[in-house]
């Protein structure tokens, strides 16, 4: 299945992305090594080569954006989100199919990934990421009512812009 959007260049390069049309997001990045999002790009697999930790975010980034839902559920309760996959979940918070799972995927990321999380659901920042305001409200709610006690000064904190 072949992937495309202004998303690619966050991997590399703008260009198409191969990846499974099935496929088992735990098993993928348990592999050692992780294989290659990009194989027949030779300078990419060499520059990655051996950083595992890298080619699984690389790996998750290009997954949540698969037609699978499931697949991109996967990715969301997956534990290893980073601050890079913030944005992603964000925009899946707001996906009726995916809000469960978005909401543990966000409160997997870390307090950089929540401060990211956070700036995309206000349209922080130097291109607002589009959120209506009505459905920032929704999801905000929504993440104050699931918020883990241990996240939720650091939440409210990114929240008041702190």
């Amino acid at each position: 299945m072949v992937l495309t959007g202004e998303w690619t260049a966050e991997i590399w390069s703008r260009e198409p992305i191969t990846v499974p049309a099935v496929v088992d997001v735990k098993s993928l990045l348990a592999r050692r090594p992780v294989p290659s999002i990009l194989p027949d790009n030779d300078e990419f697999t060499a520059a990655f080569d051996g950083d595992d930790e890298g080619m699984a975010v690389f790996w998750l980034l290009a997954l949540l954006h698969h037609p699978d839902r499931d697949v991109v559920a996967q990715c969301l309760r997956s534990g290893e989100l980073s601050w890079v996959h913030a944005e992603d979940v964000a925009h899946h918070l707001a996906d009726p199919d995916l809000v469960e799972a978005a909401t543990e995927g966000a409160w997997s990321l870390s307090d950089t990934g929540l401060r990211v999380l956070v700036n995309v659901l206000l349209s922080r920042g130097t291109v607002p990421s589009g959120f209506p305001k009505s459905k920032a409200d929704e999801v905000i709610t929504r993440l104050r009512a699931t918020c883990p006690p241990e996240r939720e000064e650091c939440f409210e904190a990114e929240l008041a812009g702190r």
